[in-house]
Formats: C-alpha cells, sequence, structure tokens
C-alpha cells in the first residue's frame, strides 16, 4: 500500500510538470507517521509499478531523477487559533540533513514563535526516506488584521544533495471577525400588532478589515409557547429564513419583521424563539433571544377544569380548578370555592370551602379535596354540588359550577365466578362466568370484560382474544357469561394462560375483577412415569413396597386412565393408615382412610375420606387379598380430566389412632411415598 502511495504521488508530478502547484490551504499538517518518498528511474510501467491497480498502460518519459531536498508544499496556511503549524520537508537522498530557519514576512514576533533547527533524513528500510517535518507556535490573538505571512527557508543540505525547493510561506489565517448579533435577548410585542420588528446588529469593526457579512435569521416552534400559524408565521431553515446581509466596510443595525396573528382566545403571555445562523464574513456573538407575545384578551380565566367529577364512596374526590393566563406576567388572582348538598347530605360527605391564589407564573394550577363517608346503606348514587365565587384581580371565570357524584358502594358486588379457569386445548371454547351478588338495590349494571395475553402465556395462535360488555337489567340477580374460543394445535407445549380483566363497572363495586384461563395442552408424551422410590428407614414402615404406573394408550386421557397404587402392609391394629396424593404445591388431598379391624375378614375396615378437598375428583375401587397374613388392598384413582402438569408423590401415611387433624404432620407415626411426573 505505501509503494502504491509513493508511485501516485510520482503520476501526479508527471503529469502536473516540474513546477510546483499550490496545495489546498487546508492541507496543512504532515501525518503523524513518516510517508517515503522513493524516485524511481527509466522507462517504467505504470502497471507494472502500482500492481493492483488495473488501468490503462502508460509509460512516462525516460528521465533521471535528481537527487534534492525541498519542502513539500510551497505554500502553507494556518488558522490563527491553530496553535502549532507542521512545515513538511523531503529528501530523495539518505541519510542526509538540510536546515532549516522562519523569518518575518508581514507577521512578527507577536504573531508567532521564529524557529530554527536541523532535520535528519532516514532510510524507510526498502530504498526509500521518511519525510520529516518542523513545527512553528502561532500566537492567537484578539486583534481583527489581515492575514499574514511568515517566510519559510532550506539551508545547507549535507552531502552534496541539490535543494529542489528551498522557499515557501506560512500564512496565519486572521480569526478575529467582526460579530453579528441580536441587540437584546428579549422582545416584546403586543398580540394587536401585525408585526414584531427585530434588530440584529453588526459589531466589532475595525476600519480596513470589514469584509461583506451575511446572517440568516430562523423563528421557529421548537421552543417556546405561542403556535405558529395561529400566533405568528415561522421564518424555518431551508425555506423563508430571513436573510440579513451587510456591504463591505458596512457596519451597524439591520431589521426583520415577524409576522404576529390576532386571536380572541384568553391564553396569557406566549413565546417565540429566535436565533441566528449561516454566518459570512463574521462570527455571531448573541444568536438566541426571545419574542414575547403579549395577550391582549382579558388573559386570565379561573374555571373548573370538568363540569362533573366521580368518586368511590369513601375516598376524596381530588378537584381540579384551571388558572388559565397564568404566568410570569400575569396578575395575582384569587377565587373561592365551596360545596353544598344536592342528593348526598352531611352523613355522605365533608363540607368544604376555601380560596385559591396565584399569578405571576405561582400556583398556575389548583387542586383541592371533598371528602366522602364510606356507610354501609345500599343506596343510589348521590351528588354534591360545587361553586367557585367571588374572584379578586383581573380575571373571569370560566367553568363556575360542577358537581360531584358519589358511587355506592354498598349495592350489588360484579366479580369472576372464580379466580382459575381451566379449558382443554381441545375443547371449541372456555366458558367464562361473571356473577352478580348481594342484589340489594336491583339496579341495571352493565361491565367490561376483555381477554388479553399481557400478563399470561398464550398468544393469538392458541385462542381469540375477546371483549364486550355484560348488562344486567333492573332485577336481574343472575351470573351472566362470556365464551373465548380456543385454538387446538398439534405442538406439544406447556399449558398457557390467558390474563382476564373485566373494568368499567357501573352501579356495583368488584368482588373480583381479575382471573386465569389455563388451556391445557392436548399434545402430551403416552406415559405418565415412576421417578423416584422412597421408603421410610425404619424396619416397622408403613409401605413396604410401592409402585405407580399410568399408561396412556391415548393423548388426550380420561377419566377412565387409572392409576394404580399397590400397598403392601402390615396391619398394627393401633393406627390408622391413610393414602394421599400431594401436589407440586405441597397440598395434601386425603383419598382414602384404612382402619384397622379385627371383625373384618381381612383385618382392615375401609371407609371414605375426603378432607380439604374442593372437588372429589378421584374414585376408588376397593380390592385386596390376604397373603400371609399382609394386606395388599388395591386403590384405583381416577385422574381429574384437567389435572395440572408437575410432580406429585402418592404417600402412605400411618397417624396416630382417632387423630382430628389428619393433615397435621405432627400426628404421623411412619409414612413412605413414591414421586411421579405429569407432563
Amino acid at each position: 500500500m505505501t509503494h502504491l502511495k509513493q508511485w501516485v504521488a510520482v503520476v501526479g508530478t508527471a503529469l502536473l510538470g516540474s513546477s510546483h502547484s499550490t496545495v489546498d490551504a487546508n492541507a496543512l499538517t504532515e501525518p503523524a507517521s513518516k510517508p517515503k518518498t522513493t524516485h524511481h528511474s527509466g522507462n517504467d510501467s505504470f502497471l507494472s509499478k502500482l500492481g493492483a491497480l488495473r488501468t490503462s498502460q502508460a509509460t512516462r518519459d525516460s528521465r533521471e531523477s535528481s537527487k534534492s531536498i525541498g519542502f513539500t508544499l510551497a505554500n502553507y496556511q494556518v488558522d490563527e487559533a491553530a496553535g502549532i503549524a507542521s512545515i513538511g520537508v523531503k529528501s530523495d537522498v539518505c541519510p542526509a540533513s538540510v536546515n532549516y530557519s522562519s523569518r518575518n514576512g508581514t507577521a512578527t514576533e507577536d504573531d508567532y514563535h521564529a524557529v530554527k533547527g536541523t532535520l535528519n533524513f532516514t532510510t524507510d528500510g526498502s530504498g526509500g526516506c521518511y519525510s520529516e517535518r518542523f513545527s512553528i507556535p502561532i500566537t492567537d490573538d484578539s486583534i481583527l488584521e489581515d492575514s499574514e505571512t511568515i517566510h519559510l527557508t532550506l539551508s545547507k543540505p549535507s552531502n552534496g544533495v541539490e535543494l529542489d525547493q528551498n522557499q515557501a510561506v506560512l500564512t496565519i489565517i486572521d480569526n478575529d471577525n467582526s460579530t453579528i448579533g441580536f441587540s437584546h435577548l428579549n422582545y416584546d410585542v403586543d398580540e394587536a400588532s401585525a408585526l414584531a420588528t427585530i434588530t440584529v446588529e453588526r459589531t466589532n469593526c475595525v476600519e480596513g478589515f470589514i469584509p461583506p457579512a451575511s446572517v440568516k435569521a430562523l423563528i421557529s416552534g421548537y421552543y417556546g409557547t405561542a403556535t405558529s400559524g395561529s400566533d405568528y408565521r415561522a421564518l424555518y431553515w431551508g425555506y423563508d429564513g430571513e436573510q440579513l446581509t451587510w456591504n463591505e466596510d458596512e457596519c451597524g443595525e439591520k431589521n426583520f419583521n415577524v409576522s404576529i396573528f390576532e386571536d380572541s382566545n384568553a391564553e396569557g403571555n406566549e413565546t417565540v424563539g429566535m436565533n441566528l445562523t449561516q454566518p459570512s464574513g463574521a462570527n455571531i456573538h448573541q444568536g438566541g433571544a426571545i419574542l414575547t407575545i403579549i395577550d391582549n384578551d382579558n388573559s386570565v380565566v379561573l374555571g373548573f377544569s370538568e363540569e362533573a367529577y366521580n368518586v368511590n364512596e369513601g375516598e376524596k374526590a381530588l378537584i381540579s380548578v384551571d388558572h388559565l393566563g397564568c404566568g410570569p406576567q400575569s396578575p395575582i388572582v384569587s377565587v373561592s370555592y365551596a360545596s353544598r348538598d344536592g342528593t348526598a347530605t352531611q352523613e355522605d360527605y365533608v363540607t368544604v370551602n376555601g380560596i385559591l391564589v396565584g399569578g405571576k407564573g405561582v400556583n398556575c394550577s389548583w387542586r383541592f379535596n371533598v371528602p366522602t363517608i364510606d356507610d354501609t346503606v345500599p343506596e343510589d348514587n348521590e351528588t354534591i354540588l360545587l361553586k367557585l365565587a367571588d374572584i379578586t384581580g383581573d380575571a373571569k371565570l370560566g367553568v363556575q359550577e360542577a358537581v360531584l357524584t358519589i358511587i355506592d358502594n354498598d349495592g350489588s358486588r360484579i366479580g369472576f365466578s372464580q379466580k382459575n379457569y381451566v379449558v382443554n386445548e381441545d375443547e371449541p371454547s372456555a366458558t367464562i362466568r361473571v356473577e352478580r351478588t348481594d342484589c340489594v338495590k336491583n339496579n341495571p349494571i352493565s361491565v367490561d370484560y376483555q381477554s388479553k395475553s399481557y400478563g399470561g402465556t398464550a398468544s393469538s395462535d392458541d385462542y381469540d382474544s375477546v371483549s364486550g360488555q355484560l348488562s344486567w337489567k333492573h332485577n336481574q340477580c343472575i351470573p351472566l357469561t362470556f365464551e373465548i374460543p380456543i385454538k387446538d394445535d398439534s405442538i406439544t407445549e406447556e399449558d398457557e394462560t390467558v390474563h382476564l380483566s373485566l373494568s368499567q363497572l357501573s352501579g356495583a363495586t368488584f368482588t373480583q375483577n381479575t382471573a386465569t384461563l389455563t388451556i391445557i395442552d392436548n399434545d402430551q408424551a403416552d406415559a405418565r412415569e415412576v421417578i423416584s422410590d422412597s421408603e421410610s428407614a425404619e424396619d416397622d414402615k408403613v409401605v413396604k413396597e410401592m409402585t405407580v404406573k399410568m399408561d396412556l394408550n391415548q393423548t388426550d386421557y380420561t377419566v377412565s386412565d387409572q392409576l394404580i397404587v399397590n400397598l403392601e402392609t402390615g396391619g398394627t391394629g393401633m393406627a390408622d393408615l391413610y393414602v394421599a396424593i400431594v401436589f407440586p404445591n405441597g397440598y395434601f388431598m386425603t383419598l382414602r382412610e384404612f382402619i384397622p379391624d379385627p371383625t373384618e375378614p381381612e383385618g382392615w375396615r375401609i371407609t371414605w375420606s375426603f378432607l380439604n378437598t374442593p372437588q372429589p375428583y378421584f374414585s376408588f375401587r376397593e380390592a385386596g387379598a390376604s397373603i400371609g397374613g399382609l394386606l395388599y388392598p388395591i386403590i384405583d384413582l381416577q385422574l381429574p380430566p384437567n389435572l395440572p402438569k408437575g410432580d406429585y408423590s402418592a404417600c402412605g401415611v400411618l397417624v396416630q389412632p382417632d387423630a382430628v387433624e389428619v393433615l397435621d404432620q405432627s400426628h404421623w407415626i411412619h409414612w413412605d411415598c413414591l414421586e411421579f411426573k405429569v407432563y
């Protein structure tokens, strides 16, 4: 890549000729690394020298390159604020050296620090030489002046090397222009005025150094409270920004106008942002300002934010009062507020009254509370009347009266019939039941319902989202339902949930306004299998052997699928034996109780026992056989149709005789469990 750059440089020299051309004024600083300069002779093909560069073949004239040292440019430029000017020098021979020095042109010692020294050139290891550079410190002043020059000289090259270009000029570009800016930070205009005149001035002008200058003024709605098009006409950048121009040797003020639109709205004073951009021939000194449009309408208006407010019985009502036109220039005003009975009485709320004060940008919004009293009396919703009066200051009334309605909470209650609903994936829909209870007033009631994936794991691939409204007529106090369509797929996945909610209730209060619908996946594996055995360490353990096995020949199991539990037990005649299923959340469901009884043929009396069981999901088949004095009761457990996935345990528990709290583990003598998984 280095050789490519070198030969491109040679091409440029060949095409431009031997004379040195002035390079772009901004091309000042040499690269941080040392580029090498290699000259070649002979009729060399550009294609062979550039290698990968596949261009048309060209051939430069054969000539013997001179071995020389010289500046890389004839003219250098540096901005006065740059601090340092970097000057490059190249050599065709290395090792070699050359002296350099600077002297005043139009610049003096106040503008830069004179330098002199020696540059030493070294080989780059491939036949070329590294370029070298030296630096000249530049002084930044605040004097408005012409650009100034420094003369640069190379001398005394070593080893008889010729000087190719031993003179160059460094120009210091002055950065101390005149300045342009708004004459003030803030301007005012009355809303009734058609135009606002804005003054921009050019200052810091020095005679003899005043070039032409210009700037563009922009008026936009990006900041400020006024609205473009209804309060003023905007001047946008790139479209219709106002161009201000000063001729050469011209200084002083220029004006532009902002169109103002009058309206009859009481809105208070409003502001417009203005800025200057795109300077030419000068620097921007104060480029931002604010134009305030003074409202000429009766600008301060006081009134209720709403004509009607609602509050639930027993809560505080938050009443908002508008203070329109409030701002830094608005007058101090006040208004009194008070409540009085509508259909509500002093047994329903606490009477309030007071005074609201604000202005000059302070208290530009008001709130006051009306406490309500919670009782146990079923009654209609009741009202409180609110009123504003007695304005002081330069203001007028807006919404003067409002009504606060107390929503009674002692009537009917609406809610989902259960917290969790379950539906099989292959069922067409899930029926969701919403109940109305405490029907005392029997007034009409409505409530909105909605199903959504947010808060659940099911998606639109599993069900169709629904929303709607349930309505109870007068004297109607029955459950109402809505359906959620279910989509059956062939994907084996976890059971998924849908979030259900009730909202926008009128005429009643909620008991339970959220619930969950679980969609049971029907694409399961064909087995529920034993995970592990667990046997008691005691010699007289209750359960000596337990096996749990279930074979499913169909993907959708029914109550006919049976979990067979074989218990090999010894009858002690001193304790009660139970069989229980332990659910994943740790909840015990007692299924069956076996009580030792010598009067029975097999030594056991079998009784039914459903403890803490929400509903009898399981049934049993009484069977047993006596082998060697031991009993082998066989219990058929019919699974519920919607048994959730998870880890379960089938346990045999030996409980103290006549224990009341069977599920209290402190009453257990021995127990043994076998775990199995539903998946």
